[in-house]
């Protein structure tokens, strides 16, 4: 049995199948990372009225491009669920563009990312009620970063909405040919295909998502960890250690973007979301109550969404990591959601339209009427 001694740690052993290349790799990704504590933070550089006003645009500019790199990730997912190539064109443009995005942010909001992402990871084993409120405390004591995850979905929800108004637009063209009902069917019958085809956007790309970092996940395991699978000392007996790691994590991949996709089309579909009511007009006409039902249902659907895909990367990655918990990195995840989710439904329900309300058959027209002509 190899035997290593770390300095600050001493002799540490290894199991005979691995290799001396597996060995360094374990030390310098899982045991040397563990050892260091969280980074002290740093204070925010001095900067005049115009530095902040840059800093906060780059910040805005960054969420966006970080946003619309997401997009490109998840159809990358789509891609690799369908043919098992995950480390395709798109997925690889997608971390570009995010990689850009991060670039354009301050290092204040760089800061305060990790912050969130150290507060989940430390609160992990300590329940999922300690997980939730360290998420939830870490986005409400820091606006800025609640704002850049918000600013974040945006390039998303428009994608999803601009694809749901191109079908409510055909959906309307067919109803009013197909639908002996007037204009009103038409309409009922473009929204019905305008929010079908958003909630298939929307779960297409969030399954993409879920698809890409389970995938990235597998990819990411220490060897000692893989070592413990049986599934991957099966496929060692035909293939070498890298396409044993490789097919693990395509085959992960495939089926958490299944689960995570049904889960998001399920609950788009059942909750009053964020396209809904951008999509719709059946909702309340009082602006509160447009408001509190829209922001009610994200916040919901974006919990169960959430955290269903992270239960879904855990499930589907229990084949490579078998002491992988399923409940790893749910609450946060859920919780998150929930906030962004609250505040994107909010900001929907007010930009969205009321119901009509039309005049029933025979019933008089509220319609004003023109003075008869004087005679002349």
């Amino acid at each position: 049995m190899p035997s290593v001694n770390i300095n600050g740690i001493g002799v540490v052993n290894f199991p005979d199948t691995m290799s001396p290349q597996e060995i360094e790799t374990t030390i310098r990704e899982r045991i040397l990372p563990n050892m260091a504590g969280p980074p002290a933070p740093q204070p925010p550089p001095e900067r005049g009225f115009f530095g902040t006003l840059g800093a906060r645009a780059g910040d805005v500019a960054g969420s966006l491009v970080s946003g619309v790199g997401g997009i490109a990730t998840g159809l990358g997912g789509v891609q690799g669920v369908v043919t098992g190539d995950f480390d395709n064109t798109l997925s690889r443009a997608g971390r570009r563009v995010q990689e850009t995005g991060e670039s354009l942010m301050s290092p204040e909001l760089i800061q305060k990312r990790q912050l969130l992402e150290q507060a989940l990871k430390e609160a992990e084993s300590q329940g999922y009620v300690a997980e939730a409120g360290a998420a939830f405390r870490t986005l409400v004591q820091n606006p800025g970063l609640l704002a850049s995850m918000t600013v974040e979905q945006i390039p998303q929800l428009l994608a999803s909405f601009g694809i749901g108004r191109v079908a409510t637009a055909a959906g309307q063209v067919a109803g009013r040919a197909a639908v002996a009902g007037g204009k009103r069917a038409a309409a009922e019958a473009g929204q019905r295909a305008g929010v079908a085809t958003a909630v298939t956007s929307g779960a297409g790309l969030q399954g993409g998502e879920v698809a890409s970092q389970t995938y990235q996940d597998v990819m990411n395991l220490p060897a000692a960890t893989l070592q413990q699978s049986p599934a991957y000392q099966e496929l060692l007996a035909t293939m070498s250690p890298e396409e044993a790691r490789e097919k693990l994590a395509s085959d992960a991949g495939r089926l958490a973007g299944v689960m995570g996709g049904g889960i998001s089309a399920a609950t788009m579909a059942a909750l009053p979301g964020a396209e809904k009511a951008l999509l719709t007009q059946g909702i309340p006409r009082q602006a509160i109550s447009r408001i509190l039902r829209t922001g009610a249902g994200e916040a919901t659907q974006e919990a169960i969404e959430e955290g269903g895909g992270r239960a879904s990367q855990n499930i589907a990655a229990l084949r490579a990591d078998v002491e992988r918990d399923i409940g790893r990195g749910v609450a946060g995840a859920a919780t998150t959601g929930a906030v962004l989710g609250g505040l994107m439904g909010g900001v929907s329900g007010a930009l969205s339209r009321p119901e009509t309300q039309a005049t029933p058959p025979g019933a008089p027209s509220t319609a004003p009427v023109a003075p008869p002509a004087p005679p002349a």
